[in-house]
């Protein structure tokens, strides 16, 4: 499995980011964790300050995605303040 590292601007990957680094790692089980030391060394000019550093697990797709095709919320959408009062009587 692909690991790249990006450093950003922000919190969100895209395609402004700048790609420093790809590695692979083992197979990852459900539950488990891996730790791994990376070097990551920043061209001339480059400052990692005030930036975010972006780890996207399973870059290449080499996983397949087991979560459904269409995205589903993990809890249901809040009540309404009518709905909640109807609930809790």
């Amino acid at each position: 499995m692909t690991v790249a590292c990006y450093l950003s601007n922000d919190t969100v990957l895209d395609s402004g980011d700048l790609l420093l680094k790809q590695f692979t790692v083992k197979r990852i089980d459900i539950g488990a964790s891996v730790t791994k030391r990376v070097n990551l060394k920043l061209a001339k000019g480059t400052t990692a300050s005030g930036k975010f550093l972006i780890a996207l697990v399973n870059a290449d797709g080499a996983v397949p995605d087991v979560a459904p095709a269409t995205p589903r919320p993990l809890r249901p959408d809040p009540l309404k303040p009518a709905e909640r009062r109807q609930r809790s009587t």
